[in-house]
């Protein structure tokens, strides 16, 4: 021990002799190790990071297979809901559930609150214990149950202080009087699950929610000793089972049971963690390489101190471990500061992505390790190698020839030039991979997204039954706001509609087109299914292509009508003139048929995923299909003066109701997009970093080359050289260590962009144009970091490079 804080002391001396190359090191290290660190809190998180459920492995999570669609997360209607919970016999236990609003009254304004309804075992399938109170005792999620509602941790803690006096006590929510019986532990507050105020029981009831209504999310617990294999054939055979037995809903729909990893998982989230981890794995490659380099320079200059050493009786066992003593300083001084790095860019991450995954990032104990074993690696990557060359230098020849003259050798020559080749081929890897990312992002930023977001403001309102019971009264109250909003200063249009485009939330339904019977699943006509008032078009500025827009004379009392988009009438008539006056039936395709005439064909807009192609989209009145939950759409100017106007109305008109979610459309969508910003922000940081250190790199070679030839460079201009022909000599030298790199760099990044073809829009993983630009940019970043070195040797004085020797 007292040998290595010796050695420890001594690297420390000599870094301090140096403090430039010392800062160099770390700084490099720093940016590698935050890297790579930064992108393990996503595997940590993901994988390593145990989850507040009870032997989360025991549970499996069924979901319904939706080929038409291609979606294999779909969720299940109550009536196979209960078929399932009474016929599986791999789980000893099935739950449900599914997302809601409520709004809380009579506690100051009115609060909008997000609720998760779940069936009354839920809690005890998750493994969960309440912090106060209890949880949901079996039968309260029967019909006609008295209303218990369970409160979420940070609810409990925001809205009562943590009062434990509140269960017993009861809460107004959506007008009715409920009791809390409890409020839940908090560790279950990750994800989206963070964002939930309150539990309420959860009905499925089969005679409300028919087979073709599908909002329940269903997880349960294996039984003992079954499987998930096990438990997924079970599952897919009863879906065939009630395929057969109720063909007209469930026709060509299956079903299929996830791990608990699987569930929390999206499609392309393996696929982007290893895209990522390869980014920074290469990027980490890249420094190593940098700092071999700069560490074989160091201890070239240092040959001479070192066959001194040996001379005089140091053994080279003590010469290797001070010097790798002297690199571990580097390394822990780089490793914290990379921690400080990595911890710099999660709050980063958190703060510009507004996902609540996002969210769960964080520095522990895992990351730390990691942190840690990376340094560790690093340094016996790029210190290894050195500090054995410099240990078995032959003293003799290092005591009989000047340390300059030493560290020439043609080994040393090629052991750099070949770590600038395997950096410049690692960050045109990187930079070609950076700039297809970012000129795909730039072309999703091209969509026209079928309406114009600019000067488009939105809000949100629930509107409770108890206040609301009928249709009619739905209908008074959309009139009534939007009249009065149409009268406040700077609003041009106002429109309702049950949610907002592009933003998800959107309802799917069947579609009979009259006249064309249907034989197979697959031939099923479908189409999201939008409720507006008259005037949203006007409001969106969505065009009108044929016949007319919704009319405030749609009302209840008149003849049924829609309007559909351009993708419905091409995908189901040919053409929107010939699907004018044609009649169609929305939802239940198991009943009688309302025939609705389509009275108008509007232009398209995007899905929530905006790069995929529009989807079929009807547009009902909303006075013939009223709302409760529903969306203002404003066409207005002004800041935070027409935000608190709007709130201002509203609660005149209704103090009961919340207001949320009052914002642009254009914030909205930034909202929406946070998380693809911030990953194209991820690769093109890492390209950047590796396009430095590769700059770097290729410096540092070309300059100890001219420092290797100043004699030589020195003669040949006092014989008569051209500084020009010197400068061209040096030049030309980079260039060759730059086109071997280039060549072989755009083959890595031609194999890595192949493997991320399904991330790419508007562009493939060959895309000239990107590739060219990506060349350029290197191609003129190492010209600078080359031409420094050459103007140098162009100005060397012939008679001090002869007298230096």
């Amino acid at each position: 021990m007292t040998d290595l804080v010796r050695d420890l002391k001594y690297g420390w001396r000599m870094l301090r002799k140096r403090p430039v190359f010392a800062l160099m090191v770390v700084v490099t290290l720093a940016l590698a190790i935050g890297a790579n660190t930064v992108v393990f809190t996503f595997t940590n998180l993901l994988l390593l990071r145990p989850l507040p459920v009870r032997d989360p492995a025991t549970l499996g999570w069924v979901f319904g297979i939706d080929p038409q669609r291609g979606n294999d997360r779909a969720r299940a209607s109550a009536p196979d809901f209960i078929d399932y919970r009474r016929s599986l016999r791999s789980f000893s236990a099935l739950a449900a559930r599914s997302e809601a609003t409520l709004t809380m009254s009579g506690r100051g304004d009115a609060e909008r609150l997000a609720a998760a309804a779940v069936t009354a075992n839920l809690f005890q399938v998750w493994g969960l214990r309440p912090k106060v109170g209890r949880l949901f005792r079996v039968g309260e999620d029967a019909p006609g149950a008295e209303p218990v509602v369970v409160l979420s941790h940070q609810f409990w803690q925001r809205q009562f202080a943590g009062d434990s006096a509140v269960v017993g006590s009861a809460l107004t929510l959506d007008g009715k009087r409920v009791s809390v019986i409890g409020v839940l532990d908090p560790a279950i507050e990750i994800g989206n699950l963070s964002e939930i105020d309150v539990w309420v029981p959860l009905v499925p009831d089969p005679a409300e929610q028919g087979r073709d209504h599908r909002a329940l999310q269903m997880v349960g617990r294996l039984a003992p000793g079954a499987t998930h294999a096990q438990a997924d054939a079970e599952v897919r055979a009863l879906a065939a089972a009630l395929e057969r037995d109720h063909a007209v809903t469930n026709k060509g729909w299956g079903a299929r049971v996830a791990t608990t990893r699987d569930a929390m998982t999206g499609r392309n989230t393996w696929r982007v963690l290893a895209l990522l981890s390869l980014a920074v794995g290469l990027l980490l490659l890249i420094a190593c390489a940098n700092l071999a380099n700069a560490m074989l320079a160091r201890s070239m200059e240092r040959n001479r101190e070192i066959a001194l050493r040996v001379a005089l009786g140091a053994g080279r066992r003590v010469l290797v471990r001070q010097l790798l003593a002297e690199y571990a300083v580097l390394s822990a001084v780089g490793g914290v500061l990379g921690l400080g790095v990595a911890y710099g860019g999660v709050r980063a991450i958190k703060a510009v992505v507004y996902e609540p995954f996002f969210a769960l990032l964080s520095i522990d104990g895992r990351v730390v390790v990691f942190a840690l074993g990376v340094t560790l690696v690093t340094c016996v990557l790029f210190g290894l190698a050195p500090a054995l060359r410099a240990a078995h230098a032959d003293p003799i020849a290092a005591l009989a020839q000047g340390s300059a003259r030493m560290i020439g050798g043609v080994g040393v020559r090629r052991s750099r030039a070949s770590l600038v080749v395997a950096q410049v081929t690692l960050a045109v890897a990187l930079t070609v991979v950076g700039a297809l990312v970012a000129r795909s992002m730039f072309e999703q930023t091209r969509i026209d997204l079928g309406f114009r977001t600019g000067d488009l403001w939105t809000f949100r309102v629930d509107l409770p039954q108890a206040t609301y019971e009928d249709p009619e009264r739905l209908r008074q109250f959309y009139d009534r706001a939007t009249d009065r909003l149409a009268s406040l200063p700077r609003v041009r249009s106002v429109a309702v509609v049950d949610h907002l485009p592009v933003l998800g939330g959107v309802s799917v339904t069947q579609l009979e087109v009259e006249g064309r019977p249907v034989a197979r699943k697959a031939d099923q006509p479908w189409a999201t299914r939008t409720s507006t008032s008259a005037g949203y078009l006007e409001t969106a500025a969505i065009p009108l292509i044929a016949g007319r827009a919704l009319a405030p004379t749609d009302r209840q009392d008149a003849l049924p009508v829609v309007v559909v988009n351009r993708e419905l009438a091409r995908r189901y008539f040919g053409s929107a003139d010939q699907a004018l006056g044609k009649r169609v039936s929305l939802g239940r395709i198991d009943t009688p048929p309302t025939w609705r005439v389509i009275v108008g064909v509007v232009g398209d807009t995007r899905p929530a995923d905006i790069t995929a192609p529009p989807n079929p989209e009807v547009y009902l009145p909303l006075a013939q299909e009223a709302a409760r939950n529903v969306s203002f759409m404003l066409r207005a100017t002004g800041g935070d003066a027409t935000a608190a106007s709007i709130r201002s109305l509203m609660r005149e008109i209704d103090p009961a109701l919340a207001v949320y979610e009052l914002r642009t459309m254009d914030q909205a969508l930034a909202i929406e997009q946070s998380s693809d910003v911030m990953l194209t922000g991820l690769f093109v940081s890492f390209a950047v970093i590796a396009l430095v250190l590769a700059a770097t790199g290729l410096y540092g070679v070309i300059a100890y080359l001219v420092s290797q030839r100043t004699r030589e460079i020195g003669i040949r201009i006092a014989l008569g050289a051209v500084p020009g022909v010197v400068g061209r000599m040096v030049l030309g030298e980079a260039a060759v260590l730059f086109g071997v790199g280039m060549l072989l760099g755009l083959g890595v990044a031609l194999l890595l962009a192949r493997g991320m073809r399904s991330f790419l829009y508007g562009i493939g993983p060959v895309d000239p144009p990107t590739y060219i630009a990506a060349a350029g940019v290197l191609a003129g970043v190492m010209f600078v970091a080359a031409f420094v070195p050459a103007r140098r040797a162009m100005r060397v004085n012939p008679l001090s490079a002869l007298r230096s020797d």
